[in-house]
C-alpha cells in the first residue's frame, strides 16, 4: 500500500500541473493506479490531503528557520539565503499555495488553527529582524519594523500567485530569481551600507544556485 507521503508527493505533482481545483480524488486515484477507497484509507477527503501537504510545507519552512537560527551573528546574506529557501519550498508546492484563498477556506472548515502558525511566524520575523538591526545590517525606526514584517509576510505568501500569471511556463531559476531580486530591492530600502553589501553578495553569488 502506498504511504501517505508518496500519495501526497504525487498529488502535489498533479496540483502543480493542473491546479488545485482541477484535480479531484478520482484523478489522483487514477494517476496512482489505486481505487478511491484505498486513497480514502489515508485521506478520507481531499481536504485532509491538502492539509497534510500544507503541513509538509510548514515543516520544511520550520526546518529552514531552524538552520538559520544556528548561525552565529547572521548577516542579511544569510537572511536572504533563508528567504531563498522559503521561496524554493513554495515553488515545489506551488500548485497548492497558488490557491491560498481555497486553502484558507479548507483550514477554516476543518477547524485548523492556522492563525496560530501565522502569529508564531510573525514573532520569529520580529526576532530575526531585531537581531539584524542590532548587528547594523538594518536601519529601522518608528513603525519600520512593523511595516517590514507585514511586507515580508505579504511578499513571501503571494509572490507565487503573481508568478502563476506573469511567469507561467518559465523555469524555476527565472521565476524564483526574479522575485528574489524584487525582495532584495525592497529590503535594500531598510539596509545600512553594511547590509547593502550583504545584499550585493547574495545577488552576485546565490541566484544561480537553485
Amino acid at each position: 500500500m502506498l504511504s501517505k507521503k508518496m500519495i501526497a508527493s504525487e498529488s502535489v505533482k498533479l496540483f502543480n500541473k493542473h491546479g488545485l481545483n482541477n484535480v479531484g480524488v478520482r484523478d489522483i486515484s487514477k494517476h496512482l493506479n489505486i481505487s478511491p477507497g484505498n486513497l480514502s484509507y489515508h485521506f478520507p477527503k481531499k481536504e485532509n490531503l491538502i492539509i497534510f501537504i500544507s503541513e509538509q510545507l510548514m515543516k520544511l519552512n520550520s526546518e529552514a528557520f531552524g538552520v538559520y537560527r544556528k548561525i552565529e551573528n547572521p548577516s542579511l546574506f544569510e537572511f536572504l539565503k533563508l528567504i531563498k529557501q522559503l521561496h524554493l519550498n513554495f515553488y515545489v508546492f506551488r500548485g497548492v499555495v497558488q490557491d491560498f484563498a481555497e486553502v484558507s477556506r479548507i483550514f477554516e472548515r476543518e477547524n485548523y488553527r492556522y492563525e496560530e502558525v501565522e502569529k508564531q511566524r510573525e514573532l520569529i520575523y520580529l526576532d530575526l529582524l531585531s537581531c539584524l538591526e542590532k548587528t547594523g545590517e538594518l536601519n529601522l525606526s518608528g513603525d519600520d519594523m512593523k511595516f517590514l514584517i507585514s511586507s515580508i509576510k505579504f511578499f513571501t505568501r503571494f509572490w507565487i500567485v503573481e508568478a502563476f500569471v506573469s511567469f507561467k511556463g518559465k523555469s524555476k531559476l527565472e521565476t524564483v530569481g526574479y522575485y528574489l531580486k524584487m525582495f532584495c530591492k525592497q529590503l535594500s530600502l531598510f539596509a545600512s551600507s553594511k547590509g547593502n553589501k550583504s545584499i550585493e553578495k547574495f545577488l552576485s553569488t546565490e541566484l544561480q544556485r537553485m
